[in-house]
């Protein structure tokens, strides 16, 4: 079975949407794309699957039940169709259909929806008020085709959209003189339907020519919010022979959805005239994981070390033994020169200190060839 068209996906997925009595699954942001129905259309988690998510805040445990059902898509790169690759319907547990709304494919808010949303935010409503209102409206919270954690991230994209009027335009002005100054100079602006400014991207000259000699390994970083717009500030970053940091494009995102970086991810890939590296380091984000699969197929992903080891002290510090842990960690981690060393190094810490049932860790450990 094939479909070219979205709602063909979320159609089919949707009569198949009988799913365990589970806690609510992990929550996202991503946009209305139809690689963002794929990449939700699994029904239920498959054998043995724990929810991998980077932010406590937005981890929700699932339960190893070994069930098989669910269903697989995938797209078919030659001709942009999706294919349903494998359907199971029986389940080995009682089923909650009600339960499917809460995930990510499923859950969205109307166009009339979001208009009174941001006539209430405008007008200064709190959004508690202005959702509890959609409930009424609704005539249950069951109706409901959002949560509030949607409306949240739908208000701040809004607010970030929202630049002074004029900056849009002195942005585009300002780049139209540097690729005057210099014709390879390259840039793109990402417009909403309302034509305002939703992603920028852009790099020079300078930058362009290093990348043919230095594409081996980049590194690509979203943690830097320094404008006032709040809108992450995303470098490409390599380093060259003599040990320096060349950055090798610049982007500004409305949104860390997988529909933002899958479009500077293309932006920047168009400015280095389609060389894709051979390797790319990021955070753990999943949706920047789901772009780079969609972008740079080929390309090697990793995670930079950097920014797991600074979660160490939220996801272990409550234990006794935290110091030592950590010692023991990071030496299997850095001082380990062959697989079976590190192996050998990380399987006695986890053991001795009684660490089997520790969730972050054993995600760690799952994914540790990346």
């Amino acid at each position: 079975m094939s479909t070219s068209e979205m709602d063909g996906v979320r159609s089919f997925a949707a009569s198949t949407s009988v799913v365990e009595d589970l806690p609510q699954p992990v929550e996202g942001n991503m946009e209305d794309t139809l690689e963002s129905v794929l990449r939700n259309s699994v029904i239920e988690p498959m054998v043995g699957m724990d929810s991998l998510v980077d932010d406590a805040s937005k981890k929700r445990s699932t339960i190893k039940n070994s069930c098989q059902a669910g269903i697989k898509v995938s797209m078919d790169s030659t001709d942009q169709k999706s294919r349903i690759l494998g359907f199971m319907e029986n389940h080995n547990h009682d089923l909650s259909p009600s339960k499917s709304r809460h995930f990510a494919t499923f859950r969205h808010i109307s166009t009339d929806t979001r208009r009174r949303l941001l006539i209430n935010d405008n007008a200064g409503v709190r959004v508690n008020s202005s959702i509890k209102s959609s409930i009424v409206e609704a005539g249950s919270y069951e109706n409901v085709t959002y949560n509030q954690k949607d409306v949240r991230n739908f208000l701040d994209k809004e607010r970030r959209l929202k630049c002074r009027e004029g900056d849009g335009q002195a942005m585009h002005n300002y780049f139209v003189r540097m690729q005057g100054k210099n014709s390879n100079f390259y840039h793109a602006l990402d417009l909403d339907d309302e034509l305002r400014v939703r992603n920028v991207f852009w790099v020079d000259a300078r930058s362009r020519a290093a990348y043919e000699s230095f594409h081996d390994v980049i590194t690509f970083d979203t943690t830097y919010l320094t404008n006032k717009y709040d809108m992450p500030f995303a470098p490409f970053i390599e380093i060259n022979h003599y040990g320096e940091s060349i950055i090798l494009g610049y982007g500004l995102l409305s949104s860390e959805d997988t529909d933002s970086f899958v479009w500077v991810f293309r932006q920047w890939l168009q400015s280095m005239c389609g060389i894709a590296p051979k390797a790319i380091i990021t955070d753990q984000c999943q949706a920047m994981r789901w772009a780079i699969e969609i972008v740079f197929p080929e390309t090697v992903h990793r995670w930079c070390i950097w920014h797991i080891t600074m979660k160490l002290p939220v996801k272990l510090a409550g234990l006794e033994a935290y110091q030592d842990i950590k010692y023991y960690l990071l030496k299997a981690v850095h001082h380990s020169m062959i697989v079976e060393e590190f192996e050998e190094s990380w399987n006695h810490t986890i053991t001795s200190h009684h660490l089997e049932k520790n969730e972050w860790l054993a995600n760690l450990y799952e994914e540790r060839e990346r």
